[in-house]
């Protein structure tokens, strides 16, 4: 359907509601293709959102803004009631930020699990006595990349991690300077070095921020 025909049709949907005096509350959805958002390769029916935005303007104004819209993206929400189009959108923004969360944590395992299998190859290669020296941190490692995926990471706190080199390894460092319970200090040195790492990813960009001024 053309741009011109969808707004065509929004004008005429919302028309009928007010005609048929329902007063229910609602909310329709509506994809409006727009240069900002859309991949389809035809931009010759595309508008930029802006203009899309004014278009919609124009025929509320028509519709004595009796509806409310609101927009994320390429969809338009409307309805009779605003909190109604706000709540939808911030459906939307949630959904999206889980999508992209769930990206970067299935990049982070994988991170984690690419630099144990590094960890393993480098430890066949050693002889069989550094092996059996090592066998206490293969142990260590392996239950900290379960901590590690286990844990709960906002999408800021991913992509600093996902910069971060070798994390299994920095892990480990600070299990060696704990003591005490095995699981409990295990877990507790997964969440210190994490934190340290966050902490110095935020001093180091108000630093740079500070610089740049």
């Amino acid at each position: 359907m053309k741009t011109e025909e969808i707004f065509k049709q929004i004008y005429q949907e919302l028309k009928e509601k007010i005609e048929n005096k329902d007063n229910e509350t609602f909310i329709k959805e509506y994809t409006i293709p727009s240069i900002n958002y859309s991949s389809n390769e035809n931009k010759e029916d595309l508008y930029f959102a802006s203009g899309i935005e004014m278009e919609i303007e124009r025929i509320l104004e028509q519709l004595q803004h009796k509806f409310f819209f609101s927009s994320f993206k390429d969809k338009y929400f409307f309805s009779n009631e605003q909190s109604v189009v706000q709540q939808k959108v911030l459906l939307e923004i949630e959904k999206e930020e889980d999508v992209q969360r769930a990206k970067l944590k299935e990049k982070f395992d994988e991170k984690i699990d690419i630099e144990y299998k590094e960890f393993i190859k480098d430890l066949e290669q050693c002889s069989p006595k550094i092996i059996i020296d090592r066998a206490y941190e293969k142990v260590c490692k392996e239950e900290m990349i379960y901590k590690l995926k286990d844990k709960d990471y906002s999408i800021s706190e991913l992509k600093t991690l996902l910069k971060t080199d070798e994390i299994l390894q920095e892990c480990y460092d600070e299990w060696l300077k704990s003591d005490g319970n095995f699981n409990e200090m295990l877990e507790y040195a997964v969440d210190n070095r994490i934190d340290l790492i966050l902490e110095e990813s935020t001093e180091q960009k108000k630093q740079r921020n500070k610089e740049s001024r």
